[in-house]
């Protein structure tokens, strides 16, 4: 636990990336985008680790935050069809991969390290240059995806292969039964479900602990899980308290929801 004065220094890592909407409209996106700047807002020092072409400038977007852009072609750009009442997503641009072989050098002036691939950006070797006693939430989420005619679809991965992380994946991302997830808990320090509408489920020290989510009218709800993600990791590190942990995460992520895109942040106190 840290004193409460002192400033948590937050890297994030993965790929930035626009998204486009069923209306062909433009917005910023991605992981690291969305926790980025919900550490920002709860006034941590945050920098995001990335790549990306310098047609896009997301440090016009990203202010007040430290972008390391590794520089890139191309930039990640998905797409995002909520029409049909569920998410269809298709990729249409890839930034080129994260190098990681500098990462050793900075990520010990870093309080909590969020490793946040959004398609294949990161190599897995990146488990072997973290140590496992650091503060580190993995977002699994872009390993756990695969492209047929562009559109992203589910690929299966054994989560235990994130040994004494914090792990947060969404129920979307993957099918887990509650004993399946229980075992993965033996091996990670702590193993998050989110369920969108329906809440999330807690899996630590061989528990199970289900939390209602917060009843809000939803306007958009992307980017929610990354929102969720960030705020667990920071309150988790702030009181070392998975149950307040948990219950803060669902109220910052139904707050998230009930903007367009990241208005939210003007109502986070």
């Amino acid at each position: 636990m840290i004193m409460a004065h002192k400033q948590i220094k937050y890297l994030t890592i993965g790929h930035v990336c626009m998204d486009i909407d069923q209306n062909s409209n433009y917005k910023l996106g991605g992981t690291v985008s969305y926790s980025g700047q919900l550490a920002n807002a709860l006034n941590c020092s945050c920098t995001i680790m990335t790549s990306y072409s310098s047609t896009f400038k997301f440090e016009d977007y990203l202010c007040g935050i430290e972008l390391i852009n590794q520089g890139s072609e191309m930039t990640t750009c998905f797409g995002n069809d909520y029409s049909s009442g569920t998410r269809v997503q298709k990729l249409f641009s890839v930034a080129d991969e994260i190098r990681i072989d500098g990462l050793s050098r900075i990520y010990p002036e870093y309080d909590i390290i969020h490793i946040a691939p959004i398609f294949h950006e990161l190599d897995l070797s990146i488990q072997q240059i973290i140590p496992e006693h650091s503060f580190c939430l993995v977002t699994p989420q872009g390993w756990l995806r695969d492209i047929k005619d562009e559109q992203i679809i589910k690929r299966n991965m054994d989560l235990r292969v994130f040994k004494n992380r914090i792990i947060i994946i969404s129920q979307d991302d993957i099918d887990l039964t509650s004993s399946e997830c229980l075992e993965i808990s033996e091996h990670c320090q702590i193993l998050v479900v989110t369920r969108a509408s329906q809440g999330a489920s807690l899996f630590v020290n061989g528990k199970e602990a289900h939390y209602k989510a917060i009843k809000v009218k939803e306007i958009d709800p992307t980017g929610a899980g990354d929102i969720f993600a960030a705020a667990f990791a920071i309150e988790y590190y702030r009181t070392g308290n998975a149950d307040k942990a948990v219950k803060f995460a669902i109220e910052l992520a139904g707050v998230s929801v009930s903007y367009p895109a990241f208005d939210f942040l003007d109502h986070i106190s």
